[in-house]
């Protein structure tokens, strides 16, 4: 189908978009995890969506889960609990922060790829995006399926790892934010 495969050595959830995004070549850049979670074929109504609305970034909202057992209980509270946080800490909409399918123009690239080498890339990237005042964000409804193979998200030790992210990134944008959002 045209796919170009960019190897990369160096483990790691970011690292790896960080390897394989200079590389995409059309307008628009589609990610996500290759797990068999993500609906492939709900990407060209996410497109479709994205013109209607004049998005330059869609992320894909799995919530409320179209197939309740897609994903384990642990991590459902652990996003909504990470969503809440960040809708809170930097006054957006965003419910599914954890998402990892995107659809984005490909001129934003340079604007809103995070930097994070691990899982804290898929929030920074949605942050850096509705936080920019020159780009248009939103979600679309997914449907989230069962995971094809081993789960590798470790609850305690990713967690925690999130919520530092979450807090290291809050410290570096918070005057940017809202200046006067009171805690």
């Amino acid at each position: 189908y045209g796919a170009i495969v960019v190897p990369e050595t160096i483990q790691g959830y970011g690292i790896a978009y960080q390897a394989g995004l200079p590389k995409a070549t059309g307008d628009i850049v589609v990610m996500m995890d290759g797990d068999d979670t993500y609906p492939l074929l709900q990407v060209e109504e996410m497109l479709t969506y994205m013109q209607e609305k004049s998005y330059d970034f869609l992320t894909g909202c799995r919530f409320p889960l179209a197939c309740k057992d897609a994903m384990p209980g642990y991590k459902q509270i652990s996003n909504h609990t990470i969503s809440w946080m960040i809708r809170r800490l930097f006054g957006i909409g965003l419910r599914d922060s954890q998402s990892g399918m995107f659809v984005l123009k490909r001129k934003i690239l340079a604007q809103v790829v995070s930097n994070d080498r691990g899982m804290a890339f898929t929030h920074e990237i949605k942050l850096n995006a509705w936080l920019n005042p020159d780009i248009r964000a939103g979600e679309y409804p997914i449907h989230y399926r069962m995971r094809l193979g081993r789960v590798k998200y470790r609850p305690l030790q990713d967690g925690t790892q999130t919520l530092y992210n979450l807090y290291c990134y809050f410290r570096k944008r918070a005057p940017l934010c809202n200046p006067s959002k009171k805690f």
